[in-house]
């Protein structure tokens, strides 16, 4: 079983990868991958990492059953907040699970810059500017 970390970061796709994974990541046969529903609230997994983030790892060891028991290649787990995990955190994570690859998506700043401000427009945050009249 090899496991993938999705760390994600803001404005990067995350999103994106994540409801793919949740809808689609059992029709991939080369290689098999299984986006464990333990531990994930919705699309990304949430809960598990509150939980490991609390140093529990209740929740970390029955996603590691789930994906043994999946018989799939590669076993993901997702969420844009395990960037910001404490050192102690990413040890339990070691601990319970082995080995793992991290998978980090960035983003050019102005692009990233651009994508945040249309969505603040997108939520009436900000006004849209106007064009020259």
């Amino acid at each position: 079983m090899n496991w993938l970390l999705h760390i994600g970061t803001t404005k990067t796709g995350s999103k994106a990868i994540q409801q793919f994974l949740a809808s689609e990541a059992e029709a991939l046969t080369e290689p098999r991958i299984v986006y464990l529903k333990t531990g994930r609230s919705g699309i990304w997994h949430e809960d598990l990492f509150y939980s490991v983030e609390n140093g529990r790892t209740d929740l970390l060891a029955r996603a590691k059953q789930e994906g043994l028991s999946a018989r799939a290649d590669y076993a993901v787990l997702s969420y844009e907040g395990f960037y910001q995990l404490q050192t102690e955190s990413i040890q339990l994570i070691r601990d319970t699970l082995g080995e793992a690859r991290i998978l980090l998506f960035i983003r050019r700043q102005d692009a990233h810059a651009n994508s945040w401000y249309n969505q603040l427009v997108a939520a009436h945050v900000r006004p849209r500017k106007s064009g020259p009249t």
